[in-house]
This record gives structure tokens, sequence and C-alpha cells, in this order.
């Protein structure tokens, strides 16, 4: 796996391995490729193969070359809501800001940012703009209830 400096391919591991414990993506299904994963998130082919190389380490996934990542977890379905309570739970504060936020803004959308400062991700709103510092790296996001 090639070193990342920064740790941003976590986010595309997390975002992929949730998906896997969930069933969006089964046994069998492609990955999207590499470089349709360094679109989707705006990261180099490097990052995002050190997020699948961790997935592979994981068991998640089989890398071929030139071939897109294959999915060879088989997650039971009733592991799918134990996955969700581990996943989510830890989170719970971090939902509840988002909800509140959320009541805030017309149309039910929240608009925040995580930053990733001294190697942390951290949610910051509209409101805590102020509080970006220069050489962080913002990573913006909207949710909506449409």
């Amino acid at each position: 796996m090639m070193k990342s400096d920064n740790g941003l391919y976590k986010l595309i591991y997390e975002y992929f391995e949730t998906r896997l414990l969930y069933g969006y993506y089964a046994c069998g299904d492609s990955l999207p490729s590499i470089a349709r994963i360094g679109d989707m998130f705006h990261m180099a082919p490097g990052t995002v193969r050190s997020a699948l190389a961790l997935l592979e380490k994981k068991g998640y996934i089989r890398i071929d070359a030139r071939k897109t990542a294959r999915v060879i977890y088989e997650a039971p379905r009733v592991s799918f809501r134990k996955n969700a309570a581990l996943y989510f739970v830890p989170r719970r504060n971090g939902i509840t800001v988002l909800q509140a936020a959320g009541r805030t803004f017309s149309g039910g959308c929240v608009h925040a940012c995580f930053i990733l400062y001294n190697g942390s991700f951290q949610l910051k709103q509209p409101a805590d703009s102020g509080s970006l510092l220069r050489n962080d790296s913002v990573y913006p996001f909207s949710l909506s209830g449409h």
C-alpha cells in the first residue's frame, strides 16, 4: 500500500467499507474504476489505490491488474442492523449536530464541511467558517431532505 502522508485515503476507505457492510455492494459486484473514484472524491489515483489496498487487506475486495476491484465480502443480511449500530452510535453527537443544523436552514438542507486539522476530521457549520485556518483542507458537503 502506498503511504499517504495526509490520511485522505481513509475517507475513501470508510465510504466503501460502509457501503460494503450495509449491503450496497454485494459479493461479486465491481467497484467503480480508480479514475471514477478519484473523480468522485477529487483525489489522486495514488490516494484511491491506498484506500483500495486497505479494503483488500481487510478482506472486502480483490484487486486484479487492469480490472476494477471486485467485492469478495459476503455480509449476511442479519448483520446489516448490527453494522449500522456499530457505525452510527459512535457518531451520534455529529448526527445530532447535523440534524439540529438542518432545522435552521430552509428546505431542510444542511451545509457544512469537514476540515482536516492536525490529522483528524472535524465538522464545521457555516457559523464556524471564520474559525477555518488557512492551512486546513476543507471538504464541503450538503445533505438534503429531498
